[in-house]
């Protein structure tokens, strides 16, 4: 994890127990993508004169960021890969499918 966010994490994790939820809607409960890109997301973005940016144009640009770096360990293929395997693990096999794991690829 980025050290930048490790002190506002545990003051956001100071007085809660392990299991709590640490980033929560302003109710207290999950916070739900598609509610937080209408409260807060698509706001911030239009604000500073992105209307158009989504989340998923950051995952991009993290991807870019990631490759352009000399100090990148694994090929962002295998960071990929792990994730799903993470996803996996949580929610089941089956749950998603990797594009290097579509039908008909010749790959699993």
């Amino acid at each position: 994890m980025a050290g930048v966010l490790l002190e506002p994490l545990a003051r956001r994790r100071a007085g809660k127990m392990p299991d709590d939820l640490v980033l929560t809607s302003p109710e207290g409960s999950v916070l739900l993508s598609g509610k937080f890109r209408q409260r807060v997301f698509d706001r911030a973005a239009t604000a500073v004169g992105l209307e158009d940016l989504s989340p998923h144009d950051l995952r991009h640009t993290a991807a870019s960021l990631l490759v352009a770096s000399v100090k990148a360990a694994r090929r962002p293929v295998d960071l990929q890969k792990r994730q799903w395997a993470g996803a996996a693990r949580t929610h089941g096999p089956g749950i998603m499918r990797p594009i290097w794991a579509s039908p008909g690829s010749g790959r699993s």
